[in-house]
């Protein structure tokens, strides 16, 4: 990302890219792990469409832990 070092000194924000090329070996790996339940992702809250204003004002003040899901 281009605009990442400028953003970094203009904001509170670090910015930061990553890239990596994935093989047929590491997703299947990946997969196994998710199927088997190993890997969970961490659902912070689940909100209404209707809250979605909300859960971006949480997400801009860095009040959330984990990730958001929108009910739709």
């Amino acid at each position: 990302m281009l605009l990442g070092p400028l953003i970094s000194k203009m904001s509170h924000r670090t910015v930061k890219c990553l890239a990596s090329k994935p093989n047929q070996a590491d997703l299947a790996t990946l997969s196994e792990l998710i199927t088997n339940g190993n890997i969970v992702p961490y659902i912070d809250y689940c909100y209404s469409l209707s809250e979605v204003p909300t859960a971006i004002r949480r997400l801009e003040q860095r009040q959330v832990f984990g990730k958001i899901a929108i009910q739709v």
